[in-house]
């Protein structure tokens, strides 16, 4: 998914307004919350997903470097040799760029999922408080 929605639907979930002024209100309002943490639920599965399907991409990515350095290796002919470079300095070059963009790539996922996890705790906090009508 797109981070944009993620932050989206946690935005939803953050300015959830908590009345419990009556009891037909307060029970509104814990049924409201108790949907919030499902959706939450949901939505940090998404975003596991998304961590593993870019840890896929990169793995993929390595195997495939190192199968084209291993064939370099064993036929050297067949690729330009870059000037002064030997294959072990390029395949750690190269995984190192792809390493930083994994990284790059993931980070914001992990924020996401470290915020969906403070607010479903946050949001356990307040069912416990709603049920012994203490909000």
């Amino acid at each position: 998914m797109r981070l944009d929605y993620y932050y989206k639907l946690i935005k939803e979930v953050e300015d959830l307004e908590i009345d419990t002024s009556t009891p037909s209100k307060l029970q509104k309002t814990l049924i409201e919350v108790k949907r919030k943490k499902r959706i939450l639920r949901r939505l940090k599965k998404k975003v596991v997903e998304d961590i593993r399907d870019i840890e896929v991409g990169y793995l993929i990515k390595r195997i495939a470097i190192r199968r084209e350095i291993e064939d370099y290796e064993a036929n050297p002919s067949l690729f330009k040799r870059l000037a002064g470079k030997d294959s072990h300095t390029l395949r750690l070059k190269v995984l190192k760029k792809i390493e930083k963009d994994r990284e790059a790539r993931i980070k914001p996922y992990n924020e996401i999922r470290e915020k969906i996890n403070e607010l479903i705790n946050d949001i356990d906090e307040i069912i416990k408080q709603l049920s012994k009508g203490r909000i």
